[in-house]
């Protein structure tokens, strides 16, 4: 299964009849500039069939967020001694590489590298039973169901886990019509992509076997006239142990092509005073220049609030001591306005 986030399933190029095939996926080497946004908006999951429109022209940015998205060679990548039969791998920058290879009839997943905060870096291999994911050519109403097997290898609390895995993939192209975008942006035409996979493991935990599963649930949209790349990504994973009703962990993804022109609660002031220091944190973060009084709020790569304090002065402290190593925008409200800054943790 290839999460998620996010971009696991292809990177193509147009066809007369809009359809995904083997003769237009992306190139290696092929990239884009991706723009964190609200990860509060719609999913418009029940949007689907021919001549829907999909609005997201109202959408909200993350200040000064961007992912790298691009198609390595599987070949020499650092992973290549796990996806030996892999040709390609489609990186979103901190995130997710999906590792994959097609013949003319079908597209086909070997697994996937994975960052994520409670993981850490969580690889799943696929090679016992490749995952596929388009049989070609792929075009609107078509949709596929399968199944895979292979192992997982990551950290959890504290303990190595190499855990065999199963799963399953219904995935469909289930609309075609018109995307908007901020900025007066209309693209017609656009193909929706859509993928629900499931992958299920046992992790052993002080002695005891732990169930866990995770789903994600990915839209995908190409403007295939124009990109071979997916113009917006709408991602959601949840990691959770079976039968549970709290998920270890929860994130929502969205990307854009198009720059947001307006961003989540915050004004970009040029002429604040303000610092945040030391950066990196040492555990505790330090700032200087609040007007009046201020709120602090941290928000991690995903988009997900993991710190809020509020009543602060000019000289007061934060404890960054409990959050993971990685990189976090940090938004001050204050009486001046509304000032992003970015946070580096150790």
């Amino acid at each position: 299964m290839k999460y998620t986030f996010l971009l696991l399933s292809c990177i193509f190029g147009v066809t007369a009849k809009a359809q995904f095939n083997q003769s237009n996926e992306a190139n290696v080497g092929q990239n884009n500039i991706m723009f964190f946004c609200d990860s509060s908006v719609t999913s418009y999951a029940n949007v689907t069939g021919a001549g829907v429109t999909w609005d997201y022209s109202q959408l909200l940015g993350y200040y000064g967020q961007t992912r790298d998205l691009q198609v390595i060679d599987a070949t020499t990548s650092t992973f290549n001694t796990i996806f030996t039969t892999s040709t390609k791998g489609l990186k979103v920058q901190n995130a997710i590489t999906n590792f994959f290879n097609s013949t003319p009839t079908e597209r086909t997943s070997q697994g996937f590298v994975y960052e994520e905060p409670t993981l850490g870096v969580l690889t799943a291999d696929f090679s016992v039973n490749n995952e596929k994911m388009m049989n070609y050519p792929y075009a609107l109403g078509n949709s596929l169901t399968d199944t895979f097997d292979g192992m997982l290898s990551f950290t959890y609390a504290g303990i190595p886990q190499n855990p065999t895995c199963t799963g399953s993939v219904y995935t469909s192209v289930d609309g075609q019509g018109t995307l908007l975008l901020p900025g007066g942006t209309s693209m017609s035409n656009v193909l929706r992509y859509q993928t629900t996979d499931s992958i299920f493991a046992t992790v052993n935990f002080l002695g005891n076997d732990i169930p866990i599963e995770l789903v994600r649930n990915q839209y995908e949209y190409y403007d295939l006239a124009n990109s071979t790349l997916p113009v917006f990504m709408y991602t959601r994973v949840i990691i959770q142990a079976q039968g549970a009703t709290a998920p270890i962990n929860k994130q929502t993804i969205v990307l854009s092509s198009v720059l947001p022109t307006a961003f989540v609660g915050l004004e970009n002031n040029s002429m604040s005073n303000l610092s945040m220091y030391p950066n990196p944190s040492d555990g505790m973060i330090r700032f200087n220049g609040i007007m009046g009084e201020a709120t602090i709020e941290i928000y991690d790569l995903s988009g997900k609030k993991v710190v809020t304090q509020a009543n602060l002065i000019s000289g007061a402290e934060v404890n960054t001591g409990n959050l993971e190593a990685g990189m976090y925008t940090v938004l001050v409200h204050d009486a001046a306005g509304s000032h992003p800054l970015t946070l580096s943790v150790r």
